[in-house]
């Protein structure tokens, strides 16, 4: 939905500016160094946000940063992965 979509990307901005939980800035600057715009690193990073929604609503937890971060990790993996061909 149009208002989850400007929810999430809010999100990713707060955590961003903040670097909260720490780490997330330097997995933005490493998408950034692997070609994606800063448009689209923010909606890889809103697609770790929205896994943590998922989860927490699923199974009723609070924030999970180990988890979050984990998920970041495989994220700019992934693009490392697609930028190197390997």
């Amino acid at each position: 939905s149009p208002r989850m979509h400007i929810t999430v990307h809010a999100i990713v901005e707060r955590q961003l500016a903040a670097n909260e939980p720490e780490g997330v800035t330097a997995v933005a600057e490493e998408l950034e160094q692997l070609g994606l715009s800063p448009h689209d690193l923010r909606h890889e990073i809103g697609t770790a946000v929205t896994k943590q929604l998922w989860y927490m609503t699923k199974e009723g937890s609070t924030f999970d940063e180990r988890r979050y971060l984990a998920d970041l990790r495989e994220i700019v993996e992934s693009h490392r992965e697609d930028h190197t061909g390997h």
